[in-house]
C-alpha cells in the first residue's frame, strides 16, 4: 500500500533539487536569451539557421528581415550556423552543461508523473473521494513552455521557406527545458496544496449497521501530519490515527482498543520517556496529568484484557463505551503538536 505522506516526501526532495537547480537554468535561461538577440527570429527552415555574423546582436539597419527572407539571397552579415555552434556558444556564456539540464528536466517530468500516481492510488486505497483534480494536475512541461515560446506565425513573401516547414532551434529548445526546471517548484508546490485540499475531506465510511463519527478529529491528523522534526517521524503515528478513525467508523472495537494501546505504546520518546507512566510523571502540569492518566490505567488495561486473552468457553467483545477515550487522546495528540510546533 502507498502511503500519501511517504508521497508528499518525495515530492518535496524533487521540489528541493528543482530549487537548487534553478540557479543553474536562470544562467541558461539568460544564455538563451543573449543568443537570441543575433538570431533570424524565424523558425522556418530557410530562416532558422541564420544568425547575425559572430552571434552578436544585429544594428537596426541590418535586422533580418522575415517578411522578405532569403528572397534575393542571405542578407549581408547573416549566415548559417550548425546546432552544435549554438550549443557552445550558450555553454560559454553560461559556463553551464546542456547536456546535465536535459537530464535534470527529464527527471523532474519523469519523476512527477510517477509520483502523481503514487499519489492518486493512495488516496484512492485511503479511501478519498474526488481525486479529479489530482488526476489532471500537470506540471508545466517542457513541451509546454517551448510552444509558448516558439514562434510559428508570420507574415512572409518568402513561399519557399513557408513550404519547407518549421525547424527546432536549440536556443529555444534549451530554454525550454530550463524553464521547466526553473518554475517545476512552484507547480509541485500547488500538487501538493491539492492534496492537502482532499485529505481533509476525509470520507466518513459507513458500516451495515450506520455509521459513526471520528475518533481523532482530522485537524488534529493534518496538524501531526505537517509536523517536522530531525529526531522524529511522525507517519507511523498520523497512521495509526488514521486506522483508528477507520476501525472505529465500522465499528471494529477490537481494532479501536488495540490501537489506542498502540498509541500510548508509541509516543513516550516525544517526551524523553521510555513508557507512557512516565510520560504523566514527568510532563506537564496537574491538568495534563488528570486528563491523559486514563490512558495508562484504565484504556491500556482493558486492550490488555483482550489483547493477550486467551480463548474460552464464553467471550465478552468490547463495546463502544469501552473504547470512548477520545477527549483524553485529543488532549494527548494536540500536546504533541503543540510541543513540536514552538
Amino acid at each position: 500500500m502507498t502511503d500519501i505522506l511517504n508521497v508528499e516526501a518525495k515530492l518535496k526532495e524533487l521540489i528541493k533539487k528543482s530549487e537548487e537547480d534553478s540557479e543553474v537554468a536562470e544562467s541558461i535561461i539568460d544564455a538563451c536569451n543573449q543568443v537570441n538577440k543575433s538570431w533570424s527570429g524565424s523558425s522556418m527552415v530557410r530562416h532558422a539557421r541564420l544568425f547575425y555574423i559572430d552571434l552578436k546582436s544585429p544594428p537596426t539597419d541590418r535586422r533580418f528581415n522575415i517578411e522578405w527572407g532569403t528572397i534575393y539571397g542571405i542578407p549581408k552579415g547573416w549566415k548559417e550556423y550548425e546546432d552544435d555552434r549554438i550549443i557552445e556558444e550558450i555553454e560559454r556564456i553560461s559556463g553551464q552543461s546542456l547536456e546535465k539540464l536535459r537530464k535534470d528536466a527529464e527527471h523532474i517530468e519523469a519523476s512527477f508523473n510517477e509520483y502523481k500516481k503514487e499519489a492518486v492510488i493512495a488516496l484512492a486505497e485511503d479511501g478519498y473521494a474526488e481525486l479529479g483534480k489530482i488526476e489532471q494536475f500537470s506540471i508545466t512541461t517542457a513541451t509546454d513552455h517551448f510552444n509558448n515560446i516558439f514562434p510559428t506565425k508570420y507574415m512572409t513573401r518568402d513561399s519557399a521557406a513557408i513550404t519547407e516547414g518549421h525547424y527546432i532551434v536549440p536556443h529555444l529548445y534549451y530554454k525550454a527545458l530550463a524553464m521547466l526546471i526553473s518554475n517545476s517548484g512552484k507547480d509541485m508546490k500547488d500538487f501538493i496544496y491539492e492534496i492537502k485540499k482532499i485529505t481533509a475531506k476525509k470520507i466518513i465510511r459507513n458500516s451495515d449497521e450506520g455509521t459513526s463519527g471520528h475518533y481523532v478529529e482530522i485537524s488534529t491528523i493534518l496538524k501531526l501530519r505537517d509536523l517536522s522534526n530531525e529526531s522524529f517521524d511522525f507517519s507511523r503515528l498520523v497512521q495509526l490515527c488514521k486506522e483508528l478513525n477507520d476501525n472505529y467508523s465500522l465499528k471494529n472495537y477490537l481494532a479501536c482498543i488495540m490501537l489506542l494501546r498502540a498509541i500510548i505504546d508509541h509516543v513516550p520518546p516525544l517526551f524523553g520517556q521510555k513508557n507512557f507512566s512516565e510520560v504523566i510523571a514527568h510532563h506537564g502540569q496537574r491538568s495534563f496529568k488528570d486528563i491523559v492518566k486514563p490512558l495508562d490505567e484504565t484504556c491500556k488495561k482493558i486492550a490488555d484484557s483482550y489483547l493477550h486473552g486467551q480463548i474460552r468457553k464464553k467471550e465478552l467483545l468490547p463495546t463502544q463505551t469501552q473504547v470512548s477515550f477520545q477527549p483524553n487522546l485529543d488532549y494527548l495528540l494536540n500536546e504533541i503538536v503543540r510541543k513540536f510546533s514552538e
